[in-house]
């Protein structure tokens, strides 16, 4: 009987001479309900606690023992979740089953790609490297364009001075100068940026509060120390020595001496303090 269910069922039914009809009729069991029963199609059928409802309605009928059929239904039930359990836990145990040789190849495969990726790190890494080595900084570029600046300021200079050789007057007699040169026994002569330092300045410079009548030793030796701000560019002529140019890094000084006078060009007036003789020279405005 626990093997052939519905079989039973229908026996049992038709021994007593009753149809589908009447059972229909009297348990209100749906007609496909019941030949579902009768067959073991118990996947057509609604939830289990209808199944076993329509179970005991229709052993109630046909006068068979409830509990008898509900208990085989129970055991059928029983043994055939079972069989589904083991047949896919069997599945599930071929599929994931790896073989020797799989494992093998994906092993080869993961190497294979981590050494492609720490090869392409290395690559990345000494690209940057070699990179950042060749390519100046902005500090740099920029520091080497003002100095360019400079030279080519510089040069031009150079050569309005060296075309003009009579604003370096070296004598200590008073001579007339264009408007761009200097006369250099004034006291302080200033151009825009240009300016004539002689012993007569420093005289005029050391003997401000003292009597006017104080005169100057010729042989005294004239000091001119330059601090500087900023960057910035000059233009130099002492005594009868040639026109030198050169820069001053911020914050710098320099020092020259001579005995007659300086000729001075400067590339930013503000931006630098200049003492004669320990006593400091303004550029008029």
């Amino acid at each position: 009987m626990a093997e052939d269910f519905g079989a039973y069922l229908k026996s049992e039914r038709e021994l007593r001479g009753v149809t589908l009809e009447e059972l229909h009729s009297k348990t209100k069991i749906p007609v496909r309900y019941l030949k579902a029963l009768e067959k073991n199609q118990f996947d057509k059928l609604p939830e289990e606690v209808f199944i076993k409802g329509y179970i005991r309605s229709f052993a109630k009928i046909i006068g068979a023992k409830e509990d008898e059929l509900l208990s085989t239904y129970i055991d059928i039930t029983k043994t055939a979740s079972f069989t589904d359990t083991n047949n896919q836990t069997t599945s599930n145990q071929k599929h994931f089953t790896f073989e020797p040789k799989f494992i093998f190849v994906l092993t080869i495969i993961v190497l294979f790609l981590s050494g492609s990726v720490w090869g392409i790190n290395i690559l990345i890494r000494t690209f940057y490297k070699d990179a950042a080595e060749s390519v100046p900084t902005i500090s740099e570029i920029k520091q080497n364009e003002t100095q360019e600046k400079l030279e080519k300021d510089f040069t031009i200079r150079n050569q309005k001075i060296n075309e003009a050789p009579s604003s370096l007057k070296t004598t200590e007699t008073t001579t007339e100068a264009s408007p761009e040169n200097l006369k250099i026994d004034s006291e302080i002569s200033i151009n825009n940026s240009s300016i004539n330092l002689s012993k007569k300045t420093a005289a005029g410079l050391k003997n401000e509060s003292e009597a006017p009548n104080v005169s100057t030793n010729n042989t005294t030796q004239l000091k001119l120390v330059i601090k500087v701000k900023d960057n910035v560019w000059f233009n130099i002529a002492v005594d009868d020595s040639p026109v030198e140019s050169f820069v001053l890094s911020k914050g710098s000084e320099k020092t020259f001496y001579g005995e007659k006078q300086y000729l001075l060009n400067v590339g930013s007036r503000n931006a630098i303090d200049i003492t004669l003789n320990g006593s400091k020279v303004s550029f008029p405005k």
